[in-house]
């Protein structure tokens, strides 16, 4: 009796095919797996509008393909960090000015959905002349830091969009 026979290579041809069956399958589920993860990626940005007889502040958008799951939110006031972005921090950013910039706050567990845009801190009718508007610009722009962290549903990696991007 002959080990080598067609009965035999046929058996062992048919295991060997279906095992790469098998691995192919099991990879190509690990591709599109890591794609729909990559395809519902939120992607946030802090952008700064200062445009005269318009709202003007930080803006807030998800221009990313999935809701974004805030981590964590923190404030830095003149180089020093004055914790998370609640409303007693919201408070001390905009201190005693009147009248009082507009402020949304964001805490961990808060979703942002795939389309939101809003100001996180602004003022209405803006005008680099008000001496108000002009303290507000020195704000935004010299003496706060924000840093908002996410991670998508899937909770597998998390980012970050801080304000302002270059420090």
């Amino acid at each position: 009796m002959t080990l080598v026979n067609s009965d035999n290579v046929l058996a062992v041809s048919g295991a060997v095919i279906a095992v790469a069956a098998l691995a192919v399958s099991v990879y190509q589920s690990w591709v599109t797996r890591d794609h729909n993860r990559r395809s519902v990626r939120p992607l946030l940005r802090l952008r700064l509008s200062l445009r005269t007889g318009q709202t003007a502040g930080i803006r807030l958008t998800n221009s990313g393909l999935g809701p974004a799951l805030i981590t964590k939110a923190m404030v830095w006031l003149d180089g020093k960090s004055i914790g998370p972005y609640s409303e007693d921090t919201s408070n001390v950013i905009r201190g005693d000015q009147r009248p009082r910039p507009s402020a949304t706050t964001l805490t961990p567990g808060d979703v942002l959905a795939t389309d939101y845009d809003q100001y996180i801190l602004a003022v209405a009718d803006f005008d680099l002349a008000v001496d108000w508007h002009a303290a507000f610009t020195n704000l935004v722009r010299e003496r706060l830091v924000l840093e908002i962290h996410y991670t998508s549903l899937y909770e597998e990696r998390s980012w970050t969009a801080r304000w302002p991007t270059h420090r």
